[in-house]
């Protein structure tokens, strides 16, 4: 019989996006076994360095190790968070725990949160309206979405990554 050499392969996708169109067209691929930033760094190194791979901006899935590996090679690149990526995290965990008529009675409003496109102040103000909205049964969504994402609101470039209101 034949044997399977790994047990997981990571699929990684350099999409371009050019000014004037609205989709990404990939341009560089990578399979590799692990999905560590130490496997990325040489991947993005070498299209930095062989390929000519100029950019100052990246959209990534929020995975803290395509972080790691961008902010390693490219220092001065600006890091995004994907709006469907932060929005698949944050209706996961609400869903922990809760009835789907529980989970349909939050998602607007956290889908306003996360929607907001005018300014720290409104976002601020429409998480405060969910959090009295909703004041009990849903601590561990509220706990969690105040550790992971309003953790830094202090930190400008924190909120850079995934509020809706910094991109263009």
């Amino acid at each position: 019989g034949s044997k399977t050499a790994y047990k997981s392969a990571y699929l990684f996708t350099l999409l371009v996006k050019a000014q004037n169109i609205d989709k990404g067209i990939p341009v560089a691929f990578m399979i590799s076994n692990s999905e560590s930033e130490y496997s990325l760094i040489p991947w993005l190194q070498w299209l930095k360095n062989s390929c000519g791979l100029r950019t100052t901006a990246f959209m990534v899935d929020c995975a803290v190790t395509e972080h790691a590996a961008i902010r390693a090679t490219f220092p001065n690149a600006k890091i995004l968070y994907c709006f469907f990526h932060v929005s698949q995290l944050w209706e996961k965990h609400l869903k922990m725990g809760r009835s789907k008529k529980q989970c349909n009675e939050m998602r607007p409003k956290y889908k306003a949160v996360l929607s907001e496109d005018g300014s720290y102040e409104k976002q601020l103000e429409k998480w405060s309206d969910l959090k009295k909205t909703f004041p009990t049964g849903y601590k561990t969504f509220i706990d969690y979405v105040e550790k992971n994402w309003f953790k830094n609101f202090s930190d400008p470039a924190f909120l850079r990554r995934w509020a809706l209101y910094h991109r263009q």
